[in-house]
């Protein structure tokens, strides 16, 4: 049981076809950690509404509808294409907390008008120039990025960007959210320090590996799902995680109430090769959740 809360701690907080990387790779230093992007031009509004009425079981409100509708209208008529943030690690633990090392990149639709969307991001984006530097956004081909005055853009890492860019092709395209985590030599070697044996070879599967990635087709498919995939060091990684995984799941499941089992029944497990990737379906679990919370339509 410990093994397996263990196991899901380090997988939510290291937090098909191939999608792109959405970011410039000359930003990926050695000390990124994460990826995370939403892809606004896949979001399909009416689906998006129709996924929050079958969860509540009321429609939202027209005036909300009409104003996500309308900002994603502007967003890619200007030619926007996703946003993304790009998390990296400092020895400076104050310039993580305030946010100062975090990159926002914004990527723009093939052939699209800088000059257009410029204008458009300082009108309705405005925020993003407060407090960045004077030379924001730079432009990488198609890309605007976004730092702080506080923050260098660090060296490329040809090597980080790699293993990021391998990770991110295991997301499908059709995706509105993905967050890749890929632990660097800092997060690796602090959790190595804090590690049991019985958990290592579990723990060193995860963060010896390719990476985490999390993903959802929530607002693009009329069967939104929440996806966690696993990039294990290798094989017999990934056959200790499915385990302990699996081990957990039937640990909860033998004095849950009907609810709570039901949810766990919904958690789908799936492993081939070096990958372990668990799939819950969102409206499912969300109806649960509401009842459980004891909200009313």
């Amino acid at each position: 049981m410990k093994k397996f809360v263990l196991c899901a701690m380090v997988l939510y907080s290291c937090v098909a076809l191939a999608a792109d990387l959405h970011v410039p790779e000359d930003i990926i230093g050695a000390q990124t950690v994460a990826i995370v992007n939403l892809n606004v031009s896949s979001i399909k509004p009416d689906q998006l509404v129709k996924t929050m009425t079958d969860i509540m079981g009321k429609a939202p409100e027209a005036g909300q509808a009409d104003q996500l509708k309308d900002f994603l209208g502007k967003f890619t008529g200007a030619g926007g294409k996703s946003i993304s943030i790009v998390a990296n690690g400092s020895k400076d633990t104050n310039a993580v907390k305030s946010g100062d090392t975090a990159v926002v990149v914004i990527e723009l639709a093939e052939g699209a008008d800088v000059a257009k969307f410029t204008e458009f991001a300082n009108a309705a984006l405005g925020f993003l120039k407060e407090g960045s530097a004077p030379e924001c956004p730079k432009a990488f081909g198609n890309k605007m990025v976004y730092y702080s005055k506080n923050f260098k853009l660090p060296a490329k890492s040809k090597e980080r960007a790699d293993t990021f860019s391998v990770a991110h092709g295991e997301v499908a395209e059709d995706q509105l959210l993905s967050v890749v985590f890929v632990p660097d030599d800092s997060v690796t070697d602090t959790t190595k320090q804090n590690l049991k044996p019985e958990d290592a070879e579990v723990v060193n599967a995860i963060i010896g590996g390719g990476g985490v990635c999390l993903f959802s087709n929530f607002g693009v498919s009329d069967a939104p799902t929440l996806k966690l995939l696993v990039l294990a060091a290798d094989a017999k990684g990934a056959e200790a995680i499915n385990k302990a995984v699996e081990t957990g799941l039937a640990a909860l499941k033998k004095d849950a109430p009907p609810q709570l089992k039901t949810l766990l029944d919904g958690l789908k497990l799936a492993q081939a090769g070096t990958n372990v990737q668990a799939t819950i379906n969102i409206i499912e679990w969300a109806k649960i959740g509401v009842e459980l919370s004891g909200m009313k339509p």
